[in-house]
């Protein structure tokens, strides 16, 4: 009988510490509630990603429970005590088999005074371990608090960091060319509106390369021309890597030649960035020096200083003709096709002759932009041919036709010539209105040039046959006019 009061006594016992550690772990989890009520309320302010943190504060939380449960009888020491005294009274149960009555009746009145005393010492314990952790709370909120806004703070900056080099990084995907569709540029808007955002928040001392690159996309989408320059400037000035140099002198060459009309300015930019990188091993900013290289030759020839834009396109020959990369061959092409142009210019079509078959016979397995340039070629020498009154050659057409695969803007030019050669003997008229139907809304491109062939046209001494390719002729130049119309 003893052997059972004890069991109840120390089960009791046990179970009423326990509802203590309950209670007590109930109100610390009161305070965690707090806790992330506060935390919540600070990282929404801020930014949503900072929830990691909360394992270090979980941590601060249970050196507080251990605290208040230091004067709780530990489990693994009820559990061995308990097994302790059950092994006592195993030995003691025989000696005191006599007074089982005595001892129940006084273990029952010792249960009650000790439930009563557990009960009273268990409100004060709740009572007081509240007390306690609002008190904890309301001295220790702000240090705890504090490591977590600082580390929010720098999470917050990190994250900006790295969004803003995103966006920059996407941004160089606009910066070589203007020819943006529309889902490009309003994608490029909806960037740099996130980049001016988070720059805002930074001092203008702090910025790099890539924020002043950003804010000169920005002007110059504005329209606010001299800011852009200013901006791009800026970023010029401060560029450590060289393709980012590289870049931003392309973006203002461009700016000054297309936007302020600044040619001359926007020569000495694209000749300081060729002398600048023309020894470069990276290809990408190599690709950008032939750009370069070509957009003078296009300048130049705006000019009228063919000589110049010969010498340009000649300097480009000779730094890449042996490049692989197709980028490069595209304007490597073009650069020769426009040394013929220069030759033919000059009237010395032998050598223009030998400069469009090396194009043909170097570039005929190019990609589709090289194999332009082909055409080009192509159409050329059948213009220096037909004003010589020299036949095509029936590989050059197969092989024309195979380049050009029937499509009709590869084909307009090479029917033009078509058209002209025939009036030499007959009245092409049917043929004429054809070609007007197949290209009526197609326009001829602004460089070519019928001076040569009116030039030839003169030539003839049958009025006739002269009046009539004159007059072909004139339908041709006129075209895109009656388009426009």
């Amino acid at each position: 009988m003893l052997k059972l009061f004890a069991f109840l006594f120390l089960t009791l016992h046990l179970f009423l510490s326990n509802i203590s550690a309950n209670e007590i772990n109930k109100k610390t989890t009161s305070f965690e509630d707090k806790y992330y009520e506060e935390k919540f309320y600070i990282l929404n302010r801020d930014i949503i990603e900072r929830d990691y943190r909360i394992d270090e504060l979980k941590k601060e939380i249970k050196n507080l429970e251990d605290k208040f449960n230091q004067n709780n009888i530990d489990k693994k020491t009820i559990e061995k005590d308990f097994e302790n005294n059950k092994q006592i009274i195993d030995r003691q149960d025989k000696r005191l088999a006599d007074f089982n009555i005595y001892f129940f009746w006084y273990g029952i009145l010792i249960t009650i005074l000790l439930f009563g005393i557990s009960y009273i010492s268990y409100r004060f314990t709740s009572t007081h371990s509240k007390d306690i952790v609002n008190d904890w709370i309301k001295k220790n909120k702000d240090e705890i608090l504090e490591p977590i806004r600082i580390e929010a703070k720098d999470l917050q900056t990190n994250i900006e960091k790295r969004a803003l080099s995103l966006y920059q990084e996407q941004l160089k995907e606009f910066n070589i060319e203007d020819k943006l569709n529309e889902s490009q540029k309003d994608n490029q808007k909806e960037i740099l509106i996130k980049v001016n955002e988070i720059l805002e928040k930074r001092e203008k001392d702090q910025y790099t390369f890539g924020d002043w690159y950003a804010k000169y996309l920005d002007m110059k989408n504005k329209k606010e021309d001299k800011r852009a320059l200013i901006f791009i400037d800026k970023a010029i000035k401060i560029a450590s890597d060289d393709r980012d140099l590289c870049n931003a002198l392309f973006q203002k060459a461009y700016f000054l030649d297309l936007t302020l009309k600044s040619k001359d300015e926007s020569l000495k930019v694209y000749r300081k960035l060729v002398e600048s990188f023309k020894n470069s091993s990276n290809s990408s900013i190599l690709e950008i020096v032939s750009i370069s290289l070509n957009n003078i030759a296009v300048i130049l020839f705006n000019q009228k200083k063919f000589e110049k834009r010969f010498k340009i396109h000649e300097e480009l020959v000779d730094m890449f003709n042996y490049s692989s990369n197709e980028l490069i061959q595209k304007f490597v092409s073009s650069a020769l096709v426009g040394k013929g142009w220069y030759y033919s210019y000059i009237n010395d079509n032998d050598k223009a002759l030998l400069i469009y078959d090396e194009v043909i016979e170097k570039f005929k397995n190019g990609n589709e932009e090289v194999l332009l340039n082909v055409l080009d070629a192509f159409i050329n020498k059948f213009e220096i041919q037909l004003i010589n009154n020299t036949n095509i050659s029936n590989n050059d057409l197969l092989l024309y036709e195979k380049i050009a695969n029937n499509k009709k803007e590869n084909l307009l030019m090479f029917d033009i010539l078509k058209i002209i050669n025939e009036s030499r003997y007959e009245n092409n008229d049917e043929k004429l209105k054809e070609w007007k139907r197949t290209y009526a809304k197609m326009s001829l491109s602004n460089l070519w040039s019928f001076n040569e062939l009116k030039t030839w046209a003169n030539s003839f001494e049958d009025e006739k046959i002269k009046e009539r390719i004159l007059r072909y002729i004139e339908i041709f130049e006129n075209h895109n006019k009656t388009i426009e119309k």
